[in-house]
């Protein structure tokens, strides 16, 4: 398996892709850009590709969630491929209180 770069997940693009499904799922570019930086896990899901997770608080509607970033790590710059949020914390690993807060 070949080996990727992911100490910089912070400098990947949005797909075309991308950025019309985090606009049409409501999650700010923000709120991506901060999990890439700070991000809870890193899983590969194949040669390649990456999914990172962190998880979120909306400071408005007081709701917990974790946002799964899809990304191209095969690439330079990585691609970010597509994200969305799911309440399903325990599902995807997320068993502590680590809360990201972030503006509306």
């Amino acid at each position: 398996m070949a080996q990727y770069d992911i100490k910089n997940l912070d400098l990947a693009v949005f797909s075309d892709h991308a950025e019309h499904q985090i606009s049409r799922r409501g999650i700010s570019a923000k709120d991506v850009q901060a999990v890439l930086s700070n991000p809870y896990s890193i899983e590969l899901l194949r040669e390649g590709r990456v999914v990172v997770q962190g998880r979120v608080m909306s400071v408005v509607s007081r709701r917990s969630a974790l946002l799964r970033i899809f990304v191209d790590v095969d690439r330079n710059p990585p691609v970010i491929v597509t994200a969305y949020k799911t309440s399903k914390l325990e599902k995807y690993g997320v068993q502590d209180e680590r809360d990201i807060r972030f503006q509306d």
